[in-house]
């Protein structure tokens, strides 16, 4: 399987593997760190990776079946993305951030400004969502949805709407910043920063 192609993107075919053939599990700096040293600039964003897996899902003639296969293979991944629960009705997303270092003690913590992340994304949520729970998407607003999965709510596949296996999403607590992954090993389709390490994949921009 080559490298395949989204936008302008050049995405990484295989995530990589121990020694058991499992994929590798990092922090989130480690990842980020580990991509470059491969030839990759970043983790894909929320929307670029369920772009990949609901066009395997939906289309039996898809050219991403291979790479959606080995995405929800073994260990969820990475996403080029952190989240900040401010208060009880505002959340706020930092695309591709630089700086999320984790520390055996303190948890991940942002070395330096959010500023260095992309531009920061704010969204309204229900103040009675609680944080550090496992949430159904409509229970969040569209706009959000549609941020993480590329699309709203009502046209998500219905593998990821309903049934065992459905998206849901995690919540920190307020005050914390973590970065964001989707997956592990029964549940595909899950959003959250739940996790202390997930598994790596790059994405780089295409030479023009």
């Amino acid at each position: 399987m080559t490298d395949l192609t989204l936008d302008n993107l050049v995405i990484e075919k295989l995530s990589p593997r121990d020694q058991n053939n499992r994929k590798k599990l990092f922090t989130y700096d480690q990842s980020l760190f580990d991509l470059r040293s491969r030839g990759y600039e970043r983790h894909l964003r929320p929307d670029e990776a369920f772009r990949i897996i609901i066009d395997a899902i939906e289309n039996p003639n898809s050219q991403y079946i291979l790479l959606k296969q080995d995405m929800l293979f073994s260990y969820g991944e990475w996403f080029s993305l952190a989240v900040q629960r401010a208060n009880q009705t505002e959340l706020i997303l930092y695309p591709d951030p630089k700086n999320l270092v984790w520390n055996d003690e303190k948890g991940y913590f942002m070395k330096g400004k959010s500023s260095d992340c992309s531009e920061a994304k704010t969204f309204t949520i229900d103040q009675n969502i609680p944080s550090q729970n496992w949430l159904d998407l409509n229970r969040f607003p569209n706009e959000l949805v549609e941020f993480l999965c590329s699309r709203p709510f009502d046209r998500l596949p219905e593998i990821m709407k309903s049934g065992n296996n459905r998206s849901q999403l995690w919540l920190p607590q307020e005050g914390i910043i973590r970065p964001f992954g989707r997956g592990d090993d029964f549940y595909d389709f899950n959003l959250g920063a739940y996790c202390n390490y997930w598994a790596s994949r790059g994405v780089r921009l295409r030479a023009p």
